[in-house]
């Protein structure tokens, strides 16, 4: 085998171990064994290697199938950390977590949009620092640190090429650059709902769904598609673009310049001149739309909630032009296990019944039947644990081994 030496070998069986005893709360050497297919004193030197280094633990003994009583060994989850960061302007939130995902510190910062990339820079830099003196953990103990951000990068390089709803958001700074040589950590600069999709395919999601998509509704609409368990970055790491899909190809221009994208239709200012559009087509006064941030449909269904019945049919409609794009997801796909987060907890029955009846009016009826839409648990709040997540990831990912003949 060409490009394989005993030490290549030894680091990858070294992970093969970890990463078995990560998937599981305690196991005896033989269940390594029928796990890893990995020889018995091949396993019994590594696991002694790694207990020598904090890493595996032994916890106790199991029962005994008759002689001596085997012991049992699990990852030291604390013996290394995670930094996770999510940038949703002006919020941005950070977490720590240990190799469990148990959230060991959280930090939620302001940060105004007007400023420049450089100066986020300078303010996560801060955050982290700060957060690293108050957890008091030395910076060796980390295993990176993952920063999920909206708009478009190229994982190619580790680079941020624009983040969107921010002024001077298309500068194009090498993040991971800085902050590995300031920090001392690995740095990956990913999709932000790449990472929640993460989160949610770790912490949420039934083990058995090994095929399914993760759409989350924040300041736009974003998409995680996973393949047998696994993320679907695409080139640059961007796959899943879906709230810049076209809709309406002679509709409103939008943040990023073209027309019609999907995330104006379901979450915009563009509801509230729908809203008033149906109130003057009664005759009805002009009534100013009050909403914080990027939160119009939130608005919309608590109107609706209500009884507004112009309210009523903006959701309808929102809930439509979703369901045109998640209908071509499908088609494109051949995914049919969706996951919904951030979606409005007023009226969620009218809003996911007309992305129901959307889907099904754009797909055929044997595949409908095969269907589920699920709305997530997941909280926004822990959004940053998905930064962990990628860094852990990358932690026990490990060299793999290859044949060549």
């Amino acid at each position: 085998m060409k490009g394989n030496n005993n030490q290549l070998i030894k680091v990858a069986n070294r992970y093969l171990i970890l990463d078995s005893l990560r998937k599981s709360d305690l196991l005896t050497m033989d269940q390594i064994a029928r796990k890893t297919k990995l020889s018995y004193p091949t396993i019994r030197n590594i696991t002694q290697e790694l207990v020598n280094m904090g890493l595996v633990c032994q916890a106790g003994q199991a029962e005994s199938a008759g002689g001596r009583q085997p012991a049992l060994y699990r990852l030291n989850a604390g013996s290394y950390y995670s930094m996770g960061i999510d940038v949703a302007p002006p919020v941005i939130r950070l977490a720590v977590s240990d190799l469990k995902y148990n959230l060991i510190h959280s930090r939620v910062e302001y940060y105004h949009q007007s400023e420049s990339k450089m100066s986020l820079l300078d303010f996560i830099i801060n955050m982290c620092t700060n957060t690293m003196d108050e957890v008091g953990v030395n910076k060796e103990q980390y295993v990176g640190l993952g920063i999920g951000v909206p708009g478009l990068i190229d994982v190619r390089t580790n680079t941020s090429i624009l983040m969107e709803r921010m002024e001077n958001g298309d500068e194009r700074i090498d993040i991971s650059e800085r902050l590995e040589k300031i920090l001392g950590l690995h740095v990956y600069i990913r999709n932000d709902v790449h990472l929640i999709g993460l989160l949610e395919r770790n912490l949420n999601l039934n083990r058995q769904e090994k095929n399914f998509v993760y759409i989350a509704l924040r300041s736009g609409v974003g998409m995680a598609t996973f393949s047998n368990g696994k993320l679907i970055d695409g080139t640059m790491g961007n796959a899943g673009y879906i709230g810049h899909t076209t809709i309406d190809v002679n509709g409103r221009e939008c943040i990023c310049g073209k027309r019609g994208c999907l995330e104006i239709m379901v979450n915009s200012d563009y509801l509230v001149e729908q809203y008033n559009s149906l109130r003057k087509e009664k005759g009805l006064e002009f009534n100013p739309i009050e909403c914080d941030g990027w939160n119009y449909l939130n608005v919309f269904s608590s109107l609706a909630e209500k009884g507004d019945p112009d309210a009523i049919e903006v959701v309808r409609s929102a809930g439509k032009a979703l369901g045109i794009g998640v209908s071509n997801v499908i088609k494109l796909l051949d995914i049919t296990y969706f996951v919904f987060g951030g979606f409005p907890k007023e009226s969620q029955n009218l809003f996911m019944d007309a992305v129901e009846a959307s889907i099904r009016d754009n797909i055929h009826r044997y595949i409908m039947a095969n269907v589920h839409l699920v709305r997530s648990n997941l909280n926004f709040n822990m959004a940053a644990l998905g930064g962990c997540v990628m860094a852990i990831d990358n932690f026990f990912r490990g060299p793999r081994l290859s044949l060549t003949i």
